[in-house]
């Protein structure tokens, strides 16, 4: 699971990504787009095109993690944690 304690930094991918990508996948995204090391105590968030889904690539206990969440539950979470505002 995620320490939240040790996240040193929460990056957001613009626009869509296609969620059907594996660990590597996204860990190439990282590489690519983010110039950042995927292997960072950092969070990677991704989104679809319609927005209603997103994935987080985190990597913790030696091993990659890869959340998924519904637009139901994200609604919640952005409601909660930004205000309302669009990401």
């Amino acid at each position: 699971m995620i320490d939240i304690n040790k996240v040193e930094h929460v990056y957001i991918a613009k626009g869509a990504t296609d969620l059907r990508k594996g660990f590597d996948g996204y860990a190439n995204l990282v590489s690519s787009e983010f110039k950042q090391n995927a292997f960072s105590n950092s969070l990677f968030i991704f989104c679809n095109s319609t927005k209603d889904k997103i994935r987080v690539l985190y990597w913790g206990l030696n091993e990659f993690w890869l959340f998924s969440n519904t637009s139901k539950m994200f609604t919640k979470a952005k409601l909660l944690h930004f205000g309302g505002n669009k990401l």
